[in-house]
């Protein structure tokens, strides 16, 4: 995905493997007076090569992309939680925005997602974390929310879908209207799911962050490093 939206412990635990090997391979050679042939394994030379797909090649994007979100619709409905007013046992709300931008390898692009933020129950639940900010009387007055995103990007020469997850927070201390803003904040990870055209088959990784001060327009910025 090449546009704005909001890794790891395999690193560690790879690394640790790498070093306890090293040492008992190498370690019984030098003591002996004799030449280890251990050599550290280039980033390059990783096993991405392997797979016919040198780490050399790999793409790095830049993004950025503005648009609006429509309406929120509120959900499960029932008698305590309404689709458009929102109610106490809501749990999770849904909205679709539309969007445009540039990449950069890339060009021009449009956008679409659906966003699922997990809320539930409305406003207090444990889905909901503190953002950091607190009132007069050092009470928490704002949190932050998990969120779930959709996309699908459109190219001159292709289209790429890609799911996304990461966190939506308010970006006040006074968050009177809904407990993640606005306004508000997003940073997220993605990963690609399919490609068309010029990027059919791609593979991807990326991070992005967006703002929004009023809930419905926003800008957002995005890096990605991908097989295309």
């Amino acid at each position: 995905m090449y546009s704005g939206r909001a890794k790891s412990l395999r690193w560690v635990v790879t690394l640790t493997f790498t070093l306890v090997a090293c040492a008992l391979v190498a370690g019984p050679a030098l003591a002996a007076g004799q030449r280890s042939s251990y050599r550290p394994q280039k980033w390059g030379e990783s096993k991405l090569a392997d797979k016919g797909q040198p780490a050399g090649n790999l793409v790095l994007t830049h993004s950025v992309n503005a648009g609006s979100s429509g309406s929120p619709v509120f959900g499960p409905v029932g008698p305590n939680c309404n689709a458009t007013t929102a109610g106490p046992d809501c749990t999770f709300v849904t909205s679709t925005s539309t969007s445009s931008g540039k990449s950069e390898p890339g060009g021009p692009f449009t956008e679409t997602d659906t966003t699922t933020a997990l809320i539930g129950p409305f406003s207090s639940g444990p889905f909901v974390s503190v953002n950091g900010a607190v009132d007069s009387l050092g009470n928490p007055a704002g949190g932050c929310v998990q969120i779930f995103q959709i996309v699908h990007d459109v190219y001159a020469n292709g289209t790429i879908d890609s799911n996304s997850q990461g966190n939506l927070c308010c970006a006040s201390n006074s968050c009177a209207d809904f407990i993640a803003g606005p306004p508000n904040t997003t940073q997220a990870t993605f990963v690609c799911t399919s490609g068309t055209g010029k990027y059919a088959g791609i593979q991807c990784s990326g991070e992005s962050s967006g703002s929004s001060t009023d809930g419905v327009t926003f800008v957002s910025r995005s890096e990605m490093v991908s097989t295309k």
